[in-house]
């Protein structure tokens, strides 16, 4: 392929996981989940199918469980491994500190990254982690397996950990459950780093691609009409 290659992630509507939400409702919302104010959160948002590898992080939430006791985990979304899930929550004695919130409709999920402090994900087969930069854009700090589907290093941006194995992702959660102030700091660098992804970059992005791609044809013109 000789010509040039433009690759556009797609844009996404991040107002809606940025729109101001009172705190009476997510409190509430909360403690339906059965969530205390003493509790860390962890929120995992994805379709519960083997790809995801959503039992990776069940174990390793099992491991941390034992070294940050006031961690929780929240999964939402449904799937065909929801009912394997259960089971493995039950025979690692997680009930209680595992919860499922079941498929929550699109114009909801926003609520459910706002009640939660951390963003984790097992996945290494996304296509393009549109679910990690709804998380950013909620303001959380991402936690990740090695995956390269967001074109972007979060470390980098300082938003959060790539992970490439159990250990790593269990100590690092750990190390940010047990700091709020670190949490903080990665959720305002999760927001900034979301806005590449916003429509408004976008558009512009493409815009400029179109008048690059329009300027290279405009170059070409004094050709034979079958070179065009």
């Amino acid at each position: 392929v000789k010509q040039p290659i433009f690759v556009l992630p797609s844009g996404i509507d991040l107002a809606r996981f940025q729109r101001p939400v009172g705190s009476d409702e997510i409190d509430a919302l909360r403690t339906s989940l059965g969530f205390s104010k003493e509790h860390c959160i962890l929120v995992s948002v994805c379709r519960l199918a083997s790809e995801i590898r959503v039992n990776k992080s069940i174990d390793d939430f099992f491991l941390l469980s034992f070294l940050e006791p006031s961690a929780r985990l929240l999964l939402v979304g449904g799937g065909p491994k929801e009912d394997s899930l259960k089971k493995q929550v039950a025979d690692l004695g997680l009930e209680g500190l595992v919860v499922f919130a079941g498929a929550i409709p699109s114009e909801n999920v926003h609520l459910y990254y706002r009640l939660s402090d951390i963003f984790i994900s097992s996945s290494v087969r996304e296509s393009q982690g549109l679910g990690f930069v709804e998380a950013m854009a909620s303001s959380l700090p991402v936690v990740l397996r090695e995956d390269h589907s967001l074109g972007f290093s979060v470390e980098e941006e300082g938003c959060g950990a790539i992970c490439a194995d159990s250990h790593s992702f269990v100590t690092t959660l750990a190390s940010l459950v047990a700091d709020e102030q670190k949490r903080k700091e990665m959720a305002e660098k999760s927001k900034q780093a979301s806005e590449r992804f916003s429509l408004s970059h976008w558009a512009e992005t493409l815009v400029s691609v179109c008048e690059t791609t329009l300027d290279t044809c405009g170059k070409g013109n004094n050709r034979g009409h079958h070179h065009q």
